[in-house]
Parts: structure tokens; C-alpha cells; sequence
């Protein structure tokens, strides 16, 4: 980070402490199957399927400043349970952010954090959609579970535009303007990720639900029915 990014910091930090507010913009930091432009709330994996999600940050609406001004830094934290899913190949999206100023952290078994600066003369990442890294989930056993994105340091601002608006916290408006160390200054986006059967499995399932069928047929047989000395069925 810049030194020139440091006093941008500390001022939209006191700016933040002062007014504590919410700004009603239409910024989205959401997760997305890898290829796909819309975001993803629910996974279907199948157990030791390697799906690959990425990062973006989007702006909705009749928010314009993402595709104007541009993304200058971001960080954020994604938690896990490991017991259920594994995260691998965590990157930042080096191509847009510069491999220098791109960061991803493990902090632990169960979560991790993805960052990144632009250098100052190079101008922000700019789009409706600015993709800011990617990872690999994989099912390690059947079930549910949920991996979860909050605000990496709630008292500082992780993520910029690329102006010098010091009144607009961007940080607020994509973490719901919850007051700074407050009881709710972690706000979470969760992906759900359920497992599904294996084809194999599946394929088990289907032949026992028509043996079954077969049997309740067979146990409701009526008995047959004599006439004439003859016996039909």
C-alpha cells in the first residue's frame, strides 16, 4: 500500500467514526460459480467434486462509480467448516490488481482472507463486475454447510474506489452501513454447499424404489378368482 493510500485511509476512517452511516448504495460482494455472471447462493456438489467459485464486487442498480471511478483496494475475510469442505488454489486476481499487490492469507483450517491494492498511477479496476479472486470447494462428506464472507477489519476501510470522496465509505455500503465495532459490524454473505448422490448412488436408489414397488404390487395381488372349472388371474 501507498503512502499516498494510508492518508486516504485514515481519512475516510474518521470520516467513518464521525457519522457511523449507512450510504444507500447498490454495491454487491458476492460469490459465483466460475464462468457464470450471476451470483450463487446454493452449490450441489457431489462428494471429492472440485468446483471453482469466484470473487467479484458488482454495482447494481443505478450505482456507476465501480465502472467510473474504478476498485483501488479490497480485502475480505471467508470462513468454513473444514470437517465438511475443503478450500483450495486461493488466488487474487493478480491480472487486474498486479501480482505485487495481491494478497490471499490462510488464517486458519476454517478460514481465509483474499486482498488487494492498485498502485497509485495505475487508475482503479474498473466495470460493472470487477473480479477480485478465486478458490477451489470441494465436498469431503455428506451434508451442509456454509461458506461465509464478512468485512475483513471493521475499523478500517478495506475497500476503496479510486477517488478521493472521503465522505463515501464503500465498506458501509457493501456491508449494510453496520455501525463500526458495533454488534453487528460483521455482516456475512453465506454460499450454502449441499451434497447430492453420486450417480452410482442414485442409480442404487432408483432400482430399490421400483424392487420396492414391485413388492407392494405383489403383496396387493387379489386372490384369484374360479369359474367354470377354470382359474384366471
Amino acid at each position: 500500500m501507498t503512502p499516498l493510500r494510508f492518508i486516504q485511509v485514515g481519512l475516510s476512517l474518521a470520516v467513518s467514526l464521525l457519522s457511523l452511516g449507512s450510504a444507500n448504495a447498490d454495491f454487491v460482494l458476492g460469490l459465483s460459480l466460475a464462468g457464470q455472471s450471476t451470483p450463487t447462493e446454493t452449490v450441489r456438489v457431489q462428494i471429492g467434486q472440485p468446483i471453482p467459485v469466484e470473487l467479484f464486487l458488482r454495482q447494481t442498480g443505478a450505482e456507476t462509480r465501480l465502472g467510473t471511478d474504478g476498485l483501488f483496494s479490497f480485502a475480505t475475510r471467508l470462513r468454513h467448516n473444514s470437517d465438511v469442505i475443503s478450500v483450495s488454489a486461493i488466488t487474487s486476481n493478480a491480472d487486474l490488481f498486479g501480482e505485487t499487490f495481491t494478497r490471499t492469507m490462510r488464517e486458519s483450517a476454517n478460514s481465509f482472507i483474499i486482498a488487494g491494492d492498485r498502485l497509485a498511477f495505475a487508475g482503479g479496476a474498473k466495470g460493472d463486475a470487477v473480479k477480485l479472486g478465486s478458490f477451489i470447494v470441494t465436498l469431503n462428506r455428506p451434508g451442509t454447510t456454509a461458506l461465509q464472507l464478512e468485512d475483513f477489519d471493521p475499523f478500517l476501510e478495506d475497500f476503496a474506489l479510486d477517488n478521493l470522496d472521503f465522505s463515501f465509505s464503500l465498506d458501509d455500503a457493501i456491508f449494510e452501513g453496520n455501525p463500526i465495532g458495533g454488534p453487528n459490524s460483521l455482516p456475512q454473505i453465506t454460499l450454502q454447499v449441499t451434497s447430492v448422490p453420486e450417480p452410482g448412488s442414485a442409480l442404487f436408489l432408483a432400482l430399490g424404489t421400483v424392487v420396492t414397488i414391485r413388492r407392494i404390487r405383489h403383496i396387493q395381488k387379489p386372490p384369484p378368482v374360479t369359474y367354470e372349472g377354470a382359474s384366471t388371474n
